[in-house]
């Protein structure tokens, strides 16, 4: 039962992000992929952060104690979408509800995205976040 809800609060959220007017199904294709902090993050050198988004809508979120990406420190699943120039992420599962709850909704502004660069201001933090596409994080020297 609570699989079959899940599935159902996932179709239901999945249909209004696509149905509503702002959806950008080109800039949607371009996110699709493995993505990690770059140079120029405010964060870059501290942690390591993975963010993979799928194209049916999900997204898992690893967050890393060292920039290496080799002790994880959290991870969370969720469902994303662009909404009107808007990455909105919206978390389902959290390893940490004191890092980022379950329920939690993310807003970044996209700025730049060509599928090889992602930069998007937190609304959060009010920073630009910097993202490069990549299946592993960088080595900092």
């Amino acid at each position: 039962m609570t699989g079959t809800l899940w599935i159902s609060r996932r179709v239901l959220l999945l249909l209004l992000v696509l149905s509503w007017p702002g959806s950008v199904p080109a800039l949607e294709a371009l996110v699709v992929g493995t993505w990690v902090l770059a140079p120029g993050d405010p964060r870059f050198g501290e942690l390591g952060v993975i963010n993979e988004y799928t194209a049916d809508g999900e997204v898992t979120i690893v967050i890393f104690e060292t920039p290496d990406c080799k002790q994880p420190e959290y991870a969370a699943r969720g469902l994303w979408a662009i909404v009107d120039g808007m990455l909105t992420i919206l978390l389902t599962e959290s390893s940490d509800d004191s890092i980022l709850p379950s329920g939690h909704r993310r807003l970044e502004q996209i700025i730049e995205l060509d599928g090889e660069l992602m930069v998007v201001h937190s609304e959060v933090s009010g920073n630009l976040l910097y993202r490069l596409k990549a299946d592993t994080c960088f080595k900092v020297t």
